[in-house]
């Protein structure tokens, strides 16, 4: 490991967590730039390609966290760089890590691991069974079944969100087929939203 490496960083912000069980709790996000999964859907694409973006420190990084309950490091895509130093000074400011990823990259260890995993490409299996929660866009009612077959190696989520893709956040059918699909099902699926897009809404 690299002491104090250097990361490209797209945007640092304090805000609510919008998605999953940590849902309306104040966090500190941390975008990193790069990404080679690239998702059509994806309402951050400016952070796809990394050049053009100030490296910033680890121990930069974290002096920006100020009071936050947490640290949310996010992308881009960010396990296709080395986290540990970043992981290791927030750390030192005593907040507790959470990582958003699609698990396509092997994860490092933080406080909790958030895992968007892709049809198109599908996570690893290591860095599902060490996910927290999945977090599944769904843009088709078809699409929902085959998001469940990761749940079965997702031993340790304590819940499987399934998102409407949010261009799609109106279409009846397809919030009719989630809340379809979680009735019938229950346990570990729950029907998700993308709650700091409401707040956020322009």
């Amino acid at each position: 490991m690299v002491e104090d490496a250097k990361y490209p960083v797209a945007e640092t912000f304090l805000s609510i967590q919008g998605e999953g069980i940590h849902a309306g709790r104040r966090a500190f996000f941390i975008r990193l730039a790069g990404c080679p999964v690239r998702c059509p859907w994806c309402d951050t694409k400016d952070s796809w390609n990394a050049e053009g973006f100030e490296k910033i420190s680890a121990s930069g990084i974290a002096e920006r966290v100020g009071n936050a309950e947490m640290a949310v490091i996010t992308g881009g895509e960010p396990c296709s760089r080395n986290l540990e130093s970043l992981v290791k000074s927030l750390k030192s400011k005593g907040v507790a890590v959470h990582l958003e990823t699609s698990g396509v990259f092997p994860v490092v260890s933080v406080d909790w691991v958030s895992l968007s995993p892709k049809l198109f490409r599908p996570p690893i299996r290591s860095a599902l069974e060490i996910a927290d929660e999945l977090k599944c866009v769904v843009s088709r009612p078809e699409e929902i079944l085959e998001y469940s077959e990761f749940a079965k190696f997702a031993k340790n989520a304590k819940a499987v969100w399934l998102n409407p893709e949010w261009s799609k956040s109106g279409d009846r059918r397809l919030l009719s087929a989630i809340t379809d699909f979680v009735m019938s099902n229950g346990g570990v699926f729950r029907a998700g939203w993308q709650m700091h897009k409401n707040y956020f809404a322009r």
